[in-house]
């Protein structure tokens, strides 16, 4: 009777640990590997920065682990003979569950504690940074280990995990790509950023640069290869990898649910739960429709493949389930002209914008700032947020004006470039949209002025505001090799001089960086301008001086001697 109320059965766990051996075998080798790497660095400080960026490549290593651990563990799911046999012996489901999830989190737990005990004599004074690595790999294990093991019980054949695991993992980046190429043209100006797509895709976000898990701080002062681990701080990934974490232990509880219900005569089916299997259909249509738009790219014949890539889906995903190639069946027929009209429906429902997304102007009393750039993403740009209110009602006024069709020209030879409106709301939400404008247009015209403004050129609209915390300018000509840095020590005059002229051409409305490249003036060089910030960030601001700035350029050649230069 004990053995039927066991929480974990030790001679199964034992038999777990044994028999697929060679898996954590294989991983404590990859974990050698990068001991080795670490023992051949000469200092403390490069062998935590190797365990660092080791960090990063453990993602991908877990998302594979993790996939073979949840196979091989409950690999007997998926054979009828090994199933029943299996669940014939005195032991509940939940037993059997719990030794092989124990057994998968050993598989990780046990060679990763090693490796970061075998690191703490090589780290010196960085040696808490291998427990930060030990947490960190846990939590990543955990979700890929969870999600494996959900995706085999609801599977129930080897190839269905798979493809379940694989699709899962990359729904979200799937999904992002549909929506850009079919969905996104129809919504004029409305952009929807990739990073969503990333923030749902934990294999990608654990590995972007924003959620580095750890940074090592060093003392400058020494040499490169004496540099001592002077401090460590936590990177802002952790939150992530934690909800992570939490999702992958959520998923190892729903994997016991389903088990507790799991049909032992569904071992050898495709799909264990009937019930998904529509849900499979659509999901791995879509994935092949992205698989043969990618492939489509290489011969320009990206929407056709798109189109090919719904058929091949459909029919091979039918096969899949029925498990035979008989499936061009009427009923087959009906059932994806029912998919192709939902897809086409929404296309239309997407053009005709019942919400009016496309055509939404926020009123005044809706916006707390707003931010007029000539990038895609304006979250990231160097212009600043305008507050005031004539400047809140001419970025509103443009906006209107490309809705109304002003960004526009007749002519066929015009110039483009990329405006976007970033609204905070006072209700603490964004509205961001884009448009491609003409240079030429009545936009264009008039956010050549607006785009010259000191604060867009500068970042500052003040001399003193500009000049607190200059420590170098650097002049470059197109015409002559001459020129170089200027220190601003003993120069204060000069510069604040030079910073007039700039802001006098500003006032002019010449100075708008995107029209340097657009206009008819011929170039005269770059002004390059390093500063500290009062808060200690360093900036650096690059300024191209056309012939029609006519003040700077009169300036530069006035001082000409002082700034090393030679005029042409």
């Amino acid at each position: 009777m004990k053995l039927r109320t066991l929480f974990c059965n030790r001679t199964a766990l034992k038999k777990d640990i044994t028999r697929f051996a060679p898996a954590w075998a294989l991983y404590s080798v990859m974990l050698l590997l990068t001991l080795f790497i670490m023992a051949s660095e000469g200092s403390d400080y490069s062998r935590t920065e190797v365990l660092v960026s080791h960090t990063g490549f453990m993602v991908v290593l877990n998302m594979i682990y993790g996939y073979i651990n949840g196979q091989i563990l409950f690999g007997d799911l998926f054979n009828t003979r090994h199933c029943n046999a299996l669940h014939a012996m005195p032991l509940r489901r939940e037993c059997w569950y719990m030794t092989h999830v124990i057994a998968g989190l050993l598989f990780s737990l046990v060679p990763n504690t090693i490796f970061a005990l075998a690191v703490l004599p090589l780290l010196g004074t960085g040696a808490m940074m291998a427990l930060y690595w030990l947490v960190a790999v846990t939590l990543q294990y955990l979700f890929f280990f969870g999600l494996a093991v959900c995706s085999a019980l609801c599977v129930g054949n080897r190839f269905a995990m798979a493809l379940v695991y694989t699709i899962t993992n990359f729904l979200s980046m799937i999904i992002y790509v549909l929506y850009y190429n079919l969905y996104q043209p129809l919504l004029e100006g409305v952009e929807v950023s990739e990073e969503v797509a990333y923030r749902f895709c934990p294999v990608v976000q654990m590995m972007t640069e924003d959620n580095i898990l750890m940074e090592v701080l060093h003392d400058n002062s020494e040499v490169y290869a004496e540099r001592k681990v002077a401090e460590i701080v936590m990177g802002d990934g952790w939150g992530y990898l934690a909800v992570c974490a939490v999702i992958g232990v959520a998923l190892l509880g729903l994997a016991l649910a389903l088990y507790r219900r799991r049909k032992l005569e569904s071992a050898g089916d495709f799909m264990a739960l009937k019930a998904l299997e529509p849900v499979f259909l659509v999901l791995y249509t879509m994935a092949l429709v992205v698989f043969f738009y990618m492939f489509g790219i290489l011969f320009e014949m990206d929407y056709l493949f798109m189109g090919v890539g719904v058929l091949v889906g459909y029919f091979t995903g039918r096969m899949l389930l029925m498990r035979t190639t008989r499936v061009f069946q009427p009923k087959a027929f009906l059932w994806l002209a029912v998919f192709v009209a939902v897809l086409v429906g929404s296309l239309l429902v997407t053009a005709a914008d019942p919400l009016g997304l496309t055509k939404r102007v926020p009123a005044r009393a809706e916006v707390e700032q707003v931010k007029v750039s000539t990038s895609y993403n304006p979250k990231y740009g160097n212009e600043p947020f305008l507050t005031e209110t004539e400047d809140i009602e001419l970025a509103r006024r443009m906006h209107r004006m490309i809705l109304d069709g002003q960004g526009e020209t007749k002519y066929d030879d015009m110039s483009y470039i990329t405006m976007s409106f970033l609204y905070e709301l006072e209700n603490g939400t964004s509205l961001i949209r884009s448009y491609p404008v003409a240079i030429n247009s009545p936009v264009g015209v008039l956010f050549e002025a607006f785009g010259s403004r000191p604060e867009f050129v500068l970042g500052s609209d003040e001399v003193d505001t500009f000049m607190d915390g200059m420590y170098s300018v650097h002049l470059s000509l197109n015409n002559s090799d001459v020129g170089g840095d200027m220190a601003l020590s003993g120069n204060e005059d000069l510069v604040c001089g030079l910073a007039e002229a700039l802001m006098a051409d500003c006032a002019a409305g010449t100075m708008n960086q995107e029209w340097a490249y657009q206009n008819d003036a011929e170039s005269v060089g770059w002004l390059e301008f390093n500063y500290r910030t009062q808060d200690g960030v360093y900036r650096y601001v690059s300024v191209r001086i056309d012939t029609d700035d006519a003040n700077t350029v009169a300036y530069l050649k006035e001082y000409q001697d002082i700034f090393q230069a030679k005029f042409g």
